[in-house]
């Protein structure tokens, strides 16, 4: 039941957050702020499973999500 519930929300999130990004106007910032709240469940999903490669990956697409944040909050 984990399991589902820790895909479900990496592919809730994460699919929102590509449109969101994707497309123009104000709701961009609000891509990277559905990608921020999808690492949780990649990293719940790592460590779970011991895959330690895409910890580093959810580290790294972390710091990408605030990056854009960072420059698109004004928008």
């Amino acid at each position: 039941m984990i399991d589902f519930v820790l895909n479900g929300g990496i592919m809730i999130l994460g699919v929102l957050s590509i449109w969101l990004i994707g497309g123009k106007g104000k709701f961009i910032k609000w891509g990277y702020i559905a990608g921020l709240a999808s690492e949780p469940f990649w990293a719940a999903l790592a460590v779970r499973n011991g895959d330690w490669g895409v910890m580093i990956l959810v580290v790294l697409y972390s710091v990408c999500f605030v990056r854009g944040l960072k420059n698109h909050w004004r928008d």
